[in-house]
């Protein structure tokens, strides 16, 4: 999660590499501090808006939504990395080397990035701000994924309550189980499947299988590179 320190002398920045905020780096004056950029202190509020609007994400505010990139038709960068919303999705280290990506490098004198057509990048946690201003075209377009992104603390919150309701539901079936073995017991009722009990314990095993689905999620989420600010 973003986290903010602002010395009274200067506000400091440390994120991933974005092209957008790149660009506002330059307008504000920034100097690259080892590893992170630092910023005049009268420009607060601009270098938060910056990071709002590049990462969808300034510590305080949060908007961000994963998307679908469709390349329709093959993109074609030279002697640069190809990027998208600010993210570099494509790039090689130098000629004859291959990309990050697997995509290919074709001229030996000057470098060429190409990206196949018909490529899908899925990008998580990209500023909204920037997804509502591309507009689609005849090379490529972009589709919000439904739900956007969770964040951790959503996700965590999401766990706990499949936990506790894993637990509720072994109570139950405790006791359940207690009560008919009882009954079977006193030959009260003869011994058999209890449909009731089996449906409880299908409950149980699509609780485990959310459980373990939101794990997984909250474990992506955490590999994910994220913007930090202190």
């Amino acid at each position: 999660m973003p986290k903010i320190c602002q010395p009274d002398e200067a506000i400091f920045v440390k994120a991933p590499y974005n092209s957008v905020f790149e660009k506002s780096v330059q307008q504000l004056g920034g100097t690259w501090q080892n590893p992170e950029w630092q910023f005049a202190l009268a420009h607060e509020q601009a270098v938060l808006d910056a990071c709002y609007h590049a990462y969808g994400d300034d510590g305080t505010r949060k908007n961000q939504v994963d998307v679908k990139y469709s390349i329709v038709d093959s993109i074609e960068k030279w002697d640069t990395p190809i990027h998208v919303f600010g993210r570099t999705i494509a790039r090689a280290h130098k000629p004859d080397a291959w990309s990050d990506d697997d995509t290919n490098i074709v001229d030996n004198r000057a470098w060429s990035m190409l990206t196949p057509d018909k490529t899908i990048f899925v990008i998580h946690n990209v500023s909204r701000a920037l997804v509502d201003e591309f507009e689609n075209d005849e090379e490529t377009e972009v589709e919000i994924l439904d739900g956007g992104s969770p964040t951790i603390a959503e996700l965590l919150e999401e766990k706990q309550a499949f936990i506790e309701s894993a637990a509720e539901l072994d109570e139950r079936l405790m006791e359940k189980l207690q009560a008919e073995r009882e009954l079977i017991d006193n030959e009260e009722i003869p011994d058999h499947e209890n449909p009731v009990i089996l449906e409880m314990f299908e409950e149980k095993q699509l609780v485990q299988e959310k459980l373990a689905e939101v794990e997984q999620r909250i474990m992506k989420k955490l590999s994910i590179e994220q913007p930090v600010f202190y």
